[in-house]
């Protein structure tokens, strides 16, 4: 059947985003924006605590380590550099990788404050 494929990871995705969101949420943060296009480019999630704005990436995967290319990083360095500048704050990205099997995983290194 054409599109189940993606429909069924459009589902895993959503289900990825809820999870990270809720994580999120629970640890203070205040949800800006969800499913968004900023400039052109998706965003996942867009959070904020105290005066720092936070691009979240959701990856789900079933094994190994998810991966951000460096083409989609750029993009999303593009969208921090014009939020920091349009909202006159730091701004942070994140990767937030749900495994399957083993659940939530928040890697908060994929890039520097911008």
């Amino acid at each position: 059947m054409p599109g189940s494929a993606s429909t069924g990871r459009q589902l895993k995705g959503l289900r990825s985003e809820q999870l990270a969101l809720e994580h999120f949420l629970n640890s203070g943060f205040k949800l800006v924006a969800k499913r968004e296009r900023i400039i052109g480019i998706e965003v996942d999630l867009l959070l904020k605590k105290s005066k720092v704005l936070h691009i979240v990436e959701v990856k789900s995967f079933r094994e190994g380590f998810p991966l951000i290319g460096k083409v989609q990083l750029k993009r999303l360095k593009r969208v921090a550099q014009y939020l920091g500048s349009r909202h006159r704050s730091s701004v942070r990205l994140h990767l937030a990788s749900v495994e399957r099997s083993a659940g939530l995983n928040i890697h908060w290194d994929i890039g520097d404050e911008v």
